[in-house]
């Protein structure tokens, strides 16, 4: 994925912003996955899916904060993200929809706290990541 230096610059910014409410933003996201599409709560079974669960937000900001983790390793993307595909693919079984239903519920809240957010170089990056978390 090929970024310009202003998409990264706003991204950068952005991924500021987001360190400051990961937990939130992310348990936000889980809770939307989980209400829009119920059949993903298996997945997650170990965890209390109750919406604003300490859970749900301790896992919510591991998301948010990989992800922008992530950003910072753009030109290898692939071999950062190579032991979270390994543990997501083989010992969590999530599937592709589920990863790709996640993306879509974090682009969601991430546009609705962040409204002048560049959507197309957002998902273009969240794009990148499910691929490279789900394939092999």
């Amino acid at each position: 994925m090929l970024l310009s230096d202003s998409e990264k610059a706003a991204m950068d910014s952005l991924f500021e912003k987001f360190a400051l409410e990961a937990e939130d933003l992310g348990c936000e996201a889980l809770d939307r996955l989980f209400q829009k599409h119920p059949e993903t709560k298996i997945h997650f079974s170990n965890m209390d899916l109750t919406p604003g669960s300490k859970d749900l937000h301790t896992h919510g900001g591991k998301v948010v904060n990989t992800i922008a983790e992530a950003f910072k390793h753009l030109g290898n993307l692939t071999d950062y993200l190579s032991p979270l595909r390994d543990l997501h693919t083989n010992k969590l079984k999530l599937t592709v929809p589920t990863i790709k239903l996640l993306c879509d519920c974090l682009l969601e809240v991430i546009f609705k706290h962040f409204p002048d957010a560049d959507r197309s170089t957002f998902d273009k990056f969240l794009n990148d990541v499910a691929v490279n978390l789900i394939s092999r």
